[in-house]
């Protein structure tokens, strides 16, 4: 219950930091869209418990589903040497075994690894796996 009221608490000083203007995130921000958000039949915004609520679930959901893709994504792989070694080869044909961090010119020549890793989205999209059918009526 304490870790769960700490994160209450901080969440609350990021909503308060973007709504007194000390701190306002990047331009389109999560927070500023939901700050900004009505009800098209009511007209009403979030108050601050269930913008808060929405901020938990956008970082629960968020991490969950990346951790899922993830490991699919490295099972895949590791299931595939081929796959594996033809992205190894292309990593380092573009890094040169280099230690520092990537451009964006550099990120996009990785050709067959963005394509490998939207084939293990698609075959293992994470938000599709928790679908629930009701088999019978009670």
């Amino acid at each position: 219950e304490s870790q769960t009221k700490e994160l209450n608490g901080m969440l609350d000083d990021i909503i308060a930091a973007v709504r007194n203007g000390t701190n306002t995130g990047s331009k389109g921000s999560l927070i500023g869209a939901l700050m900004g958000a009505k009800c098209p039949l009511t007209g009403r915004g979030f108050d601050q418990s269930e913008l808060r609520d929405q901020l938990l679930t956008f970082l629960v959901a968020g991490h969950k589903t990346t951790t899922l893709l993830l490991t699919w994504a490295l099972n895949s792989i590791a299931s595939h040497p081929e796959v594996e070694q033809k992205m190894i080869d292309e990593l380092r044909s573009v890094f040169e075994d280099n230690e520092r961090p990537p451009t964006a010119d550099e990120l996009k020549k990785l050709r067959y690894t963005r394509c490998s890793n939207r084939c293990g989205v698609a075959i293992a999209d994470p938000t599709s796996r928790g679908i629930r059918v009701i088999s019978q009526n009670n």
